[in-house]
């Protein structure tokens, strides 16, 4: 068991763009119960990985506790960063650059400015996504539409990518947000266009996506997405304003669930 779970803790950066991941990570750090060794191994291979990626050091995070003080420049920036923002970051620095109004301000800005490198727009997509304020939604829209979803060079998605995965809380009350994911399920062209437009019919998971999903043709996405889609299909619809995250645990016992578009990354 102790071998699964430091596997889990090396493996999981490498899918930082995994919601389910991160969250897994993020639970697991987390654990009050966890043996004490166990903690000081978890420290220190996240330690090292920070140090490979170059992130900033977790030490340095006793501002984020703190409401009145002013979060570092140093951290906003690396937050844009793909390996030093999402699963690379401490929960109390996520959290508050999640609830802080001038870190958003910071990364709408970034978004909308030019000289800012593609995987730091589509950072900024995603992080002022876990706002999940609504006064974001025209941001998604303009970044869905703004190129096709694809991998970006490092191998991390695009904004139009993270764009219409995030628009999944939307697809039941905006039909601007329904018809760009629907279109990007279907693309003709782009295998990664059709897999972040399924990434968000699962999450949505209500009767039309479902009918949508159920739809789709034989070899259309990835064997992991495709799974993705038989296994939302095994559960029931979620209502209004619930979105169906994935949870699985370590020996793959089934907890997913449909939940309020929570922090859950």
């Amino acid at each position: 068991m102790m071998s699964r779970i430091l596997l889990l803790v090396v493996s999981l950066p490498m899918c930082a763009i995994s919601a389910q991941g991160t969250r897994f990570r993020y639970n697991l750090v987390d654990d009050p119960t966890l043996p004490a060794n166990v903690r000081r191994e978890i420290d220190s291979l996240t330690a090292i990985d920070d140090s490979v990626h170059g992130c900033l050091p977790r030490s340095d995070t006793l501002w984020a506790s703190n409401l009145a003080a002013t979060i570092p420049r140093r951290w906003l920036d690396a937050s844009l960063h793909t390996m030093c923002g999402f699963a690379g970051l401490p929960n109390a620095v996520r959290r508050r650059l999640r609830d802080d109004p001038g870190a958003l301000l910071h990364y709408e800005r970034a978004y909308w400015a030019p000289e800012t490198s593609r995987e730091a727009r589509a950072n900024a997509v995603a992080l002022l996504s876990w706002s999940r304020d609504p006064r974001y939604l025209p941001l998604l829209v303009h970044a869905a539409q703004s190129e096709i979803p694809t991998l970006l060079p490092q191998g991390t998605y695009n904004a139009a990518y993270n764009a219409i995965v995030e628009l999944s809380p939307y697809v039941a009350t905006s039909i601007e947000a329904r018809n760009l994911v629907e279109r990007s399920a279907r693309h003709p062209r782009s295998v990664h266009a059709r897999e972040a437009g399924v990434t968000a019919l699962v999450a949505a998971n209500d009767f039309l996506s479902r009918h949508s999903l159920r739809l789709l043709p034989y070899g259309w996405v990835s064997q992991y997405h495709a799974d993705r889609v038989r296994h939302v299909l095994s559960h029931p619809p979620c209502a209004r304003g619930l979105i169906f995250v994935v949870h699985t645990g370590v020996e793959g016992q089934d907890y997913s669930r449909c939940e309020l578009p929570p922090d859950y990354r």
